[in-house]
């Protein structure tokens, strides 16, 4: 479970610090180094994080209530929302346009935000995503 003040500590590192990542090349192989800079001003205004997984049809199917249980405290908002993509392909031959209609299937989205508003996590079937973003 995410505590408020993993949080916290979270949030200032969004707000203090940027990496920089650069590429050495050292004995024939490239490695990243990482070169920490701090700014008065923190330029980032919405950091995310998205896993994809195979898919897991129960969280469609079902609500994730277990899951809600799990990290009510630090997202006590909760929203769904439904997402449906339309296809339209035209074919032009001559003079005849034939345009072919397609709907892909609804896919349910399950939000659960902070009580500020500014921490958004979002369960799909086949992804998570964390969000934070400067309200």
């Amino acid at each position: 479970m995410i505590g408020e003040d993993v949080m916290n500590k979270m949030e200032q590192n969004f707000c203090q610090k940027c990496l920089i990542l650069s590429m050495v090349e050292k004995e024939g192989s490239t490695v990243c180094q990482i070169e920490r800079v701090r700014y008065r001003k923190c330029p980032l205004v919405e950091v995310a994080y998205q896993l994809n997984f195979p898919t897991i049809l129960s969280i469609e199917a079902e609500m994730p209530v277990k899951f809600q249980n799990e990290i009510r405290k630090a997202f006590p908002q909760y929203q769904m929302q439904t997402e449906q993509e339309n296809e339209i392909t035209v074919n032009i031959t001559g003079e005849d346009v034939n345009p072919m209609f397609r709907h892909r299937p609804v896919r349910k989205l399950h939000q659960f935000i902070s009580e500020d508003g500014m921490w958004k996590i979002t369960l799909a079937k086949n992804q998570i995503g964390y969000l934070y973003a400067k309200v």
